[in-house]
């Protein structure tokens, strides 16, 4: 494993009434976060929730992505500043 690597993972809930278009994050979303993280974004992993722990329980989580960076480069970008860019 390469030394000094950052991940940041964004996990996205499983909530009752919420829909989450799985599509629409796969091949919009995700290729405008990559677009506005440009090169500091060295590799990204995404998970689609399938199955709680419990037999027929939901996953907790709808979707999660690991963002892999080689510095702290990341922090240039504030949450409040790529929400406003990145929907």
């Amino acid at each position: 494993m390469k030394k000094g690597i950052i991940k940041v993972s964004v996990l996205y809930p499983n909530e009752d009434g919420k829909n989450f278009n799985i599509d629409y994050y796969l091949n919009t979303h995700i290729p405008l976060v990559a677009k506005t993280l440009g090169d500091a974004l060295i590799k990204a992993t995404y998970d689609k929730g399938v199955a709680g722990g419990e037999p027929g329980s939901s996953a907790p989580f709808v979707a999660i992505a690991n963002l892999f960076f080689n510095s702290m480069e990341i922090r240039r970008y504030e949450i409040n500043d790529m929400s406003s860019s990145v929907t």
